[in-house]
């Protein structure tokens, strides 16, 4: 099993946060399909 860890960065910004925010709505469907797969679906 993989775990993302969030942090902040010195000036308050959280890079991985904004990543994931910033997907377009197919690769949103994608990262919620695999994490719900991965936690009920198994």
């Amino acid at each position: 099993m993989y775990e993302i860890e969030f942090y902040d960065t010195e000036d308050g910004r959280c890079s991985v946060q904004e990543f994931l925010d910033d997907l377009d709505p197919k690769m949103h469907a994608k990262k919620y399909k695999a994490d719900y797969e991965r936690r009920y679906c198994k």
